[in-house]
């Protein structure tokens, strides 16, 4: 969606804070916190409206994203994505 919706500038601003974020939960996969009621996932902010959320196995050392969440939408959307 972001590459249609927004310019060239906005889509390499959000896209290099996104790789910075990976690289950074690559090296620390638990420095974010956790999220009540559901042990096993992390969210981590990405930008003011934009809130990254995943799960770590440590037997793997396995990220994986399950969401990108737009903090101006309806919290209920993000329960839907993670349970």
């Amino acid at each position: 969606m972001i590459l249609h919706k927004y310019g060239a500038l906005i889509r390499e601003e959000f896209t290099s804070k996104l790789d910075e974020k990976l690289q950074e939960l690559s090296q620390f996969p638990e420095s974010s916190p956790k999220i009540i009621g559901f042990p096993n996932f992390y969210r981590s902010v990405l930008t003011k409206q934009t809130t990254l959320f995943y799960t770590f196995d440590i037997n793997s050392q396995t990220i994986t994203v399950t969401s990108l969440y737009d903090t101006r939408q309806n919290p209920d959307n993000l329960i839907k994505d993670i349970d």
